[in-house]
């Protein structure tokens, strides 16, 4: 089991008070991406019109009682209500009811993406506290902030509120609150129709890690098995409401079906392209996968260690099998999008099991990186740089996804290359999109955009800086402190609730 201790109380200027202003500071630049990003958001995304359209269909067919294949075109896959997830339709659908106008939805629906975005960085800072506050309170903070999220946090994309629900139901886990796991599991499970196996078995993997009490444990386990039966429940009948038939006819069309050998190309391009791999966009949430493997490493060579390894195994993978699910899509970014889309609503959860899972091993590994000056500024300045393109995206975004659309003299425009017209023309020009290297998402953001935009790249790099600072201040202060690290077998506090 894994053990979730407090944080001691420092004096004087301390690792606590270090914490306190590198928070101050991600509060000011959340607040400012608010402020003075909200109306320079991509709320027309495609998508999301035709989420709203779809919600006006959807509710048109309630009235008048119709409950099976709700705009469903006779002899072919397509349905007026659109093949977009549950959850989506929910806050949609309470939008839509009160009387707003298609543009105030898609405002609005931009304005929840914010409030889950702000909400993503509370339910770290209280996941952090859990895990050992001072080191991995500001260390969650930095791979957060380090991602692609500005972006959606300021559209009217549902990745934002999806990640959300599902870092709560893992927050939720780790809290211990049986009850509220059970609850956030059904709710995460209906953020996308492939989700129900994912969110389960991060809530299962994590309530083994923390949970001591074995009847408390299978009581777990037990409500949250109800809660993904009972979305996908929910998830076909969605599908019976506008395809008359549990599967979603859209999504599972003969065309989007990847060949074999082309998904190891799209599960490389997922992880390293430069056009949208977790490599250019999130390298910090492919430096937790590869600390969660190294941390399978060091256990593996305990021979009394069976359970610890078993967790890792799993959880790794978790991970493999979302990345290989992805790279089985014909769109493994989510198309027209900046970075890996499709994967950024698990993987805020994913990161959250992976410190759990990989427990002291894995927190060792972390204070070396940041004990060592010499590595724990070189991670710094890498971090900070890759995520420098992310911090201005609210006012950037149109510029910088420009090179997604461009031709080149070898592939048209990606708008001229849709699967439909040909199979091997679109899986060719999408390789060979996400591997080129000019022009390129990541160089454009860096450079365009107006003050605000500057304004948020100082503020983005400062609070980085500062969450590092207090990392590694908290690190170096350790041996004349209490520790605060992960063990196994103990409790979590109760002023720590969730």
């Amino acid at each position: 089991m894994m053990n979730v201790s407090t944080t001691g109380q420092g004096t004087g200027f301390g690792p606590e008070r270090a914490l306190r202003i590198a928070v101050v500071l991600l509060a000011v630049y959340v607040g400012f991406i608010g402020v003075f990003g909200f109306f320079h958001g991509n709320v027309h995304t495609g998508d999301t019109d035709n989420l709203v359209q779809g919600t006006r269909t959807a509710v048109e067919c309630l009235r008048h009682g119709h409950f099976r294949g709700c705009g469903l075109t006779p002899g072919t896959r397509a349905s007026a209500v659109f093949p977009y997830p549950f959850l989506q339709y929910v806050p949609a659908t309470l939008l839509v009811q009160v009387g707003l106008s298609d543009a105030h939805v898609l405002r609005s629906l931009a304005a929840i993406s914010f409030l889950a975005y702000a909400a993503s960085f509370v339910l770290l800072l209280r996941a952090g506290r859990r895990l050992g506050g001072r080191l991995w309170t500001p260390a969650l903070l930095i791979v957060m902030l380090t991602g692609p999220f500005p972006y959606y946090a300021v559209s009217s994309f549902g990745e934002m509120l999806a990640a959300s629900v599902v870092l709560a139901a893992a927050a939720a886990a780790l809290s211990r609150r049986t009850k509220l796991t059970i609850a956030l599991v059904l709710v995460a499970s209906l953020a996308k129709e492939t989700f129900p196996p994912f969110v389960a078995a991060l809530a299962m993997l994590i309530v083994w890690r923390v949970e001591t009490d074995r009847g408390i444990r299978r009581r777990s386990y037990f409500g949250i098995g109800i809660a993904c039966f009972a979305a996908l429940l929910v998830n076909f009948g969605f599908n019976v409401f506008r395809y008359a038939t549990w599967r979603n006819l859209n999504y599972l069309s003969p065309e989007f079906n990847v060949p074999i050998p082309r998904r190891l190309d799209f599960l490389a391009m997922l992880l390293f392209a430069p056009q949208g791999g977790l490599l250019w966009f999130w390298p910090a949430a492919l430096l937790i996968l590869g600390l969660l493997a190294a941390s399978l490493w060091a256990v593996s060579r305990n021979a009394g260690a069976r359970d610890e390894i078993i967790a890792r195994v799993l959880l790794l993978l978790v991970w493999s099998g979302f990345f290989a699910g992805l790279a089985s899509w014909v769109s493994p970014f989510g198309w027209i999008s900046w970075g890996p889309r499709l994967a950024l609503p698990l993987l805020p959860a994913l990161i959250v099991a992976s410190v759990v899972v990989g427990g002291d091993p894995l927190s060792a590994i972390v204070r070396t990186l940041f004990r060592w000056k010499v590595i724990a500024v070189g991670l710094a300045i890498t971090l900070a740089a890759a995520a420098l393109p992310q911090f201005a995206l609210p006012w950037t975004h149109a510029q910088a996804i420009q090179p997604l659309l461009a031709a080149d003299s070898t592939c048209p425009s990606i708008f001229d290359t849709p699967v439909q017209k040909g199979r091997e023309i679109y899986f060719r020009c999408t390789s060979h999109l996400a591997w080129r290297l000019r022009p390129n998402q990541l160089s454009y953001s860096v450079k365009a955009g107006s003050w605000q935009a500057w304004e948020a790249r100082v503020l983005g790099l400062a609070c980085c800086l500062a969450l590092f600072a207090a990392a590694r201040f908290a690190i170096r202060t350790a041996p004349r402190e209490r520790r605060c690290e992960p063990e196994l077998a103990g409790t979590v506090s109760s002023d720590d609730s969730l």
